[in-house]
């Protein structure tokens, strides 16, 4: 009996610090929600549950810890109670959404935005068509190069209603990146505004019909006209190349060539990594489109004649 009373004790108590943890939350109050949520899990820590409802607060508590720890900067232990929450719920939407931020964070790794996709996947199978999940798997398959899997998101989140300027906006973007212009400047023109949205769509086409005029008369797109993209994604896979992920590097270079054709770094460090994979003839082909597009490229040239 003394037992149950210390544990009922425990779990009053900690029930009040969760409490206390969500109120300085919903505040912006974070260490301080931080500080009340970690009370609540130590004095829970050793107490199995002994009823649906202490196992759906346990829950919660789970998720609002991993929610701080995000907001804080702390991805590592964030990532451990988002894991938490969706052992002890399965179906637990918001949670899956915040794990599948995370994953696919700038420099994750292949298996990391697999895995991310698959989170999504399965929210969206719970959760219907719901415009949060779609709009994420869009933007996530975009990422990963996957034109016709993201138009498929894009088209069923369409299918819930007009767009608004914002999604207009993004959805010109995707396909600007993929280079089709056409169905870019449609979209941008469904921008209405008023505001930043519309003068952002006005100098997007302006900049569009620029770029068409230029390929019509066989002008060269300065370098500085690379899309921001491919740019990127270059970095990003020369921070992958330096961590030894060569096959995380060679997928962002082969999107970063694919999003902009004439980038000359771009294929010669997909040179680099080619070379670095004993793929010699693949390097090959990369550094000769390097230095075809830019003659002055040294490192290149170089390579080339190794």
């Amino acid at each position: 009996a003394l037992g149950a009373m210390v544990q009922d004790t425990f779990q009053r108590l900690a029930e009040s610090r969760l409490a206390e943890g969500i109120d300085h939350f919903e505040a912006k109050r974070f260490p301080e929600a931080l500080a009340s949520l970690r009370g609540a899990y130590e004095l829970l820590r050793d107490s199995p549950p002994t009823s649906s409802a202490q196992v759906d607060r346990r829950t919660e508590l789970a998720y609002r810890l991993a929610l701080t720890y995000q907001t804080l900067g702390d991805h590592r232990r964030a990532l451990i109670h988002y894991r938490e929450t969706l052992s002890r719920a399965p179906k637990h939407t918001n949670a899956s959404l915040q794990l599948a931020s995370l994953l696919a964070e700038p420099d994750a790794t292949d298996a990391a935005l697999e895995a991310a996709a698959r989170l999504l996947t399965n929210a969206r199978q719970r959760a219907g068509n719901d415009g949060r999940i779609i709009g994420r798997q869009a933007r996530l398959a975009a990422r990963r190069g996957r034109f016709d899997e993201a138009r498929r998101h894009y088209d069923s989140l369409l299918l819930r209603g007009a767009p608004t300027d914002a999604l207009a906006l993004e959805i010109a973007a995707f396909y600007g990146d993929f280079d089709r212009p056409d169905e870019a400047l449609s979209w941008y023109r469904r921008v209405r505004g008023p505001g930043e949205s519309l003068a952002k769509a006005v100098r997007e086409i302006a900049t569009l019909r620029a770029e068409r005029e230029a390929r019509r008369f066989g002008w060269t797109r300065p370098s500085t006209e690379i899309p921001q993209k491919a740019r990127g994604m270059l970095e990003r896979a020369r921070g992958a190349q330096e961590a030894g992920r060569l096959g995380d590097a060679e997928r962002l270079l082969e999107e970063a060539v694919r999003v902009a054709p004439s980038y000359s770094a771009a294929h010669a460090a997909l040179g680099a990594v080619h070379l670095a994979r004993w793929q010699v003839e693949r390097a090959e082909t990369a550094y000769l489109r390097a230095v075809a597009l830019n003659g002055s490229d040294a490192d290149a040239a170089r390579q080339l004649g190794a």
